[in-house]
């Protein structure tokens, strides 16, 4: 039976859908939480012994795991809170990333817009043109994937897309809350939970100050990892939908073609995507079918694949690794994006850039070569003996730096990308993908 060591700050943010976890399950765990005003003292002491220089980390018998979502996942696996199959496995991919996306806007406001007056009308702003559409396609998510008027998001009982809509909530205005019936229900089902009840009643008052606590219950008498099944016996068909670009389809695309699976590959420009987009789930791109059955969410997309072509990991252990570069990896390549495709001013683009390259790209670049260096010595690949979902996501985010100067001072990292994309089946699925600039 592991023992488990969760560390954050004294506050909810990334660290709380964890610690809802382990009170689900009835699991007993640490709660580290490190001052996050004043000095920080403790922090500081702590930061350079994590992986990445920053948390949440969950301790699990001294093994250290970085990144939120890596974390989360481990444990509803453990727990059994992460789906009975593939499909199921996906759809909560898609309701967490959907939420996610739900709540970027609201959270960055709310945390770092320091002109009260400014925060105050762009919430309001949000509220009234984004959050309907966001919360109307996650009602859609909730209505498509059976969750009913008592239910859940997936399947008829409490899953990580409950927990984490439901954690998440608390920077959600209450009163908007109440414009979606559904949702708002589903948020009380969850709070209505006891074990959710007891963790919320008993939870600090999140001081500023260093705290310690050792939580309700032992899991070990009722511990049920998540083992998946596959969805059908025989083999599905594929459709990837997205716009004619690489971008957020070509790791489920890269991947497919790595294991040999035929799919057609839809690429709207932008006058026939208009004529489709009210048919989709969330009304974005990329969009996944699978014999009919609509996946909506890019990881959502590259995790129903990994898992149903076994390219997802031996064990849990593996997967939560492979989530780790994941995430990593989102981290490195998301500053990135906004830089090439959001700043407009050539001269503060070369400036970001210079900046991107110095501070931000070495810092994750050095963390992921660190995980490979871990496995084997860093001369095959990220987790076990064969590519992995891993190795692909990172190709596929490495494809968006212009040249690879950057990778060269990582030259274990750079011989892997070479490695991934001299695969058969990759070689040929480059050799022969339309062209595009992204």
């Amino acid at each position: 039976m592991p023992s488990y060591k969760l560390y954050y700050f004294d506050g909810r943010g990334w660290g709380e859908t964890s610690r809802l976890l382990f009170a689900v399950r009835g699991c007993e765990f640490e709660d580290v939480q490190l001052e996050y005003g004043g000095d920080q003292t403790k922090w500081k002491e702590l930061k350079p012994k994590t992986p990445l220089g920053q948390i949440p980390v969950l301790d699990v018998d001294g093994k250290q795991l970085p990144q939120s979502r890596a974390i989360e996942g481990y444990l509803a696996r453990e727990f059994g809170l992460y789906g009975s199959n593939s499909l199921e496995a996906a759809r909560i991919d898609a309701v967490y990333d959907t939420v996610r996306e739900l709540i970027a806007r609201p959270t960055k406001l709310i945390f770092y817009e320091n002109d009260e007056e400014k925060k105050k009308a762009e919430l309001a702003k949000y509220y009234a043109e984004e959050a309907p559409r966001r919360m109307g396609g996650l009602t859609r998510l909730f209505e498509m994937y059976g969750g009913g008027e008592e239910g859940f998001f997936v399947g008829n009982k409490m899953s990580l897309a409950d927990i984490f809509f439901f954690a998440m909530m608390e920077y959600f205005d209450e009163n908007e809350l109440k414009k979606y019936p559904k949702m708002e229900a589903l948020h009380n089902r969850v709070a209505t939970n006891s074990r959710i009840a007891t963790h919320m009643k008993n939870r600090p008052a999140y001081t500023f100050k260093a705290f310690l606590s050792t939580r309700l219950f032992d899991c070990r008498l009722n511990r049920t990892r998540t083992s998946f099944a596959p969805v059908e016996s025989k083999m599905p068909s594929f459709k990837v939908v997205y716009f004619d670009a690489r971008g957020r389809a070509e790791p489920t695309r890269m991947m497919l073609a790595h294991v040999g699976q035929a799919f057609e590959d839809v690429r709207y420009k932008g006058e026939e995507w208009a004529k489709v987009k009210a048919e989709t789930p969330l009304q974005q791109l990329p969009l996944m079918e699978v014999d009919g059955k609509p996946i909506p969410q890019s990881r959502a997309m590259h995790g129903f694949v990994a898992r149903h072509f076994g390219l997802n990991g031996a064990n849990n252990e593996e997967t939560t690794k492979i989530d780790i570069v994941l995430a990593i990896t989102e981290d490195l390549v998301d500053p990135l994006a906004k830089i090439l495709f959001q700043e407009k001013d050539e001269a503060k683009k070369k400036e970001k850039m210079a900046a991107y390259l110095k501070d931000t790209a070495p810092r994750f670049l050095k963390g992921l070569e660190d995980i490979l260096k871990h496995n084997g010595g860093g001369d095959g690949f990220f987790v076990g003996s064969k590519i992995s979902r891993a190795d692909i996501v990172y190709l596929v985010a490495t494809e968006a730096f212009n040249n690879d100067e950057v990778l060269k001072q990582y030259p274990k990292l750079y011989a892997l990308k070479g490695r991934v994309a001299q695969d058969a089946n990759i070689a040929a699925y480059l050799a022969k993908r339309p062209k595009t600039q992204f």
